[in-house]
């Protein structure tokens, strides 16, 4: 590969050093704590009541030294995956939190029909263990009736997972996207440069022939030898 010249940016050192490679580096990039603090800046972690901020920057880290941005736009893609995942998550403890919160609903359902609809709201805890070991029933029934109580619920979390993943999958194609568009367009680039530095070449050697008598194979030999 050609030398690359100094006046590059660092963003555009990485990208050509990349070119010629279908996957980028995945290593951790070495203005990682650069990243991180941008991304700080970009507005605080959309945590809600009870979620780990601690989980997060680790998350955020995890994600950034894996995809190593070398942009402003890869940082701000590297962002979205990250809360975009994280709210994937969240949505999952919810349902999990659904279930806890609504298996009086599923309980219910489960013993109408052993003490009818007024005995199923005034028992215990241990006499409801007790009944539905008598009845060969287990905690998955509750959670089961509790679930079906609830799955039209369930059904839009899932939705909204999906759709949390998908766009999460978008993020990550962008980048992709851009990298391939950045070592491209930096390709053609450098083949512009080295194409114009060859004609330059080219013209030199045609005026030095043409100055110096008996000196007409100089340049055609030059010409010879970068054409093989």
């Amino acid at each position: 590969m050609p030398t690359m010249p100094s006046a590059l940016s660092p963003v555009t050192r990485i990208a050509v050093s990349s070119a010629g490679s279908a996957t980028p580096a995945t290593t951790a990039p070495a203005n990682l704590t650069a990243t991180l603090t941008h991304h700080a800046a970009s507005g605080p972690p959309p945590l809600v009541g009870g979620e780990d901020a601690a989980a997060y920057e680790a998350l955020l880290a995890r994600v950034a030294g894996a995809v190593a941005p070398v942009d402003v736009l890869e940082e701000m893609w590297v962002r979205d995956v990250v809360d975009l995942d994280w709210e994937a998550q969240r949505l999952r403890r919810l349902q999990a939190a659904l279930l806890r919160v609504a298996a009086h609903e599923g309980l219910a359902v489960v013993l109408t029909p052993l003490l009818g609809l007024s005995g199923a709201h005034d028992l215990a805890a241990r006499r409801v263990r007790a009944l539905l070991a008598a009845a060969g029933l287990g905690h998955d029934a509750v959670t089961a009736q509790t679930f079906a109580a609830r799955i039209g619920d369930f059904d839009r979390i899932d939705r909204m997972i999906m759709q949390a993943e998908s766009r999460r999958a978008a993020a990550l194609h962008e980048i992709e996207f851009h990298r391939v568009l950045l070592a491209q367009a930096l390709r053609e680039a450098l083949a512009a440069e080295h194409a114009e530095y060859e004609d330059q070449e080219d013209e030199a050697d045609e005026a030095f022939d043409g100055a110096v008598p008996g000196s007409h194979s100089h340049g055609a030999g030059r010409r010879v030898r970068r054409d093989q």
